[in-house]
C-alpha cells in the first residue's frame, strides 16, 4: 500500500489540499437552489377599510359604551393607519395593530370625557344599545360604573369581558404587561362587583 508521502511527491501538492478541494466541490454539488424571499404587499386603504371597518367600529362602540363617537374614532384609526401602514410586514398583524391604534384614541377619548364631566360641561347621556330593555338597563349600569374608572382600566376590563380576548393579547394592545392588565382590570372588578362583575384569573 503506498504511504501519503508516495502521493503527495507523485501528484505534486499536499494531500490534505487534495481532501478538502474534493470536499467543497460535493458539497456545492448537493446544495439547495436558492429559494427567493416572499415579497409582502400591503393593502390599499380601501381595501383595510373594507375589511376591518366593522371590527373597529365595533371595539369603539364596545370601548366608548356609546354611539355618538364610532364614526370619528373609525376615521381617525383608518387616517393613522394609512400614515403608518409602511411599518406593517405581515399581513396576519394587520388586524391587531388597527385595534392598538383604536385603544389609543378610544383612550384620549375617555380621558377627555372624564375632564369634561368633571367640569360640568357634559349633559349628554351615555346610551348602551342591547337586545332588550333588561340588558340595556344593566349595560347602562355597567358603563356608569366604568365611568368612574380610568382609562386604562375601562379599556382592559371592555377587551378582556366584552370582547373576550385573551390576557396576553390584551396586553399586547394596550401595550403593557399582563401582571398591568390585570391590575387594572381587578380596579374596574372593584367598582362592577355589586352588579356581578366577573374577577380575572
Amino acid at each position: 500500500m503506498q504511504r501519503a508521502e508516495d502521493i503527495v511527491s507523485r501528484f505534486g501538492e499536499p494531500f490534505s489540499r487534495v481532501t478538502a478541494l474534493d470536499d467543497v466541490s460535493t458539497t456545492a454539488s448537493i446544495e439547495a437552489p436558492a429559494i427567493p424571499p416572499v415579497v409582502f404587499e400591503r393593502p390599499s386603504l380601501e381595501a383595510l377599510y373594507r375589511n376591518h371597518a366593522r371590527h373597529i367600529a365595533a371595539v369603539a362602540a364596545r370601548l366608548l359604551g356609546r354611539r355618538d363617537e364610532i364614526d370619528d374614532v373609525v376615521q381617525d384609526v383608518f387616517l393613522d393607519a394609512h400614515r403608518g401602514l409602511s411599518s406593517v410586514h405581515e399581513l396576519g398583524a394587520i388586524k391587531a395593530w388597527l385595534t392598538t391604534i383604536a385603544v389609543r384614541h378610544v383612550r384620549r377619548r375617555l380621558r377627555r370625557r372624564r375632564l369634561v364631566t368633571f367640569l360640568g360641561l357634559d349633559d349628554v347621556e351615555a346610551a348602551a344599545a342591547g337586545p332588550g330593555p333588561d340588558v340595556s338597563a344593566m349595560l347602562s349600569q355597567v358603563y356608569a360604573r366604568l365611568d368612574r374608572v380610568s382609562a386604562n382600566q375601562r379599556i382592559a376590563w371592555c377587551l378582556r369581558y366584552v370582547e373576550g380576548e385573551k390576557l396576553s393579547q390584551v396586553a399586547s394592545v394596550c401595550g403593557c404587561s399582563i401582571a398591568t392588565v390585570k391590575r387594572w382590570i381587578a380596579g374596574a372588578n372593584q367598582q362592577l362587583a355589586d352588579l356581578g362583575a366577573p374577577l380575572d384569573e
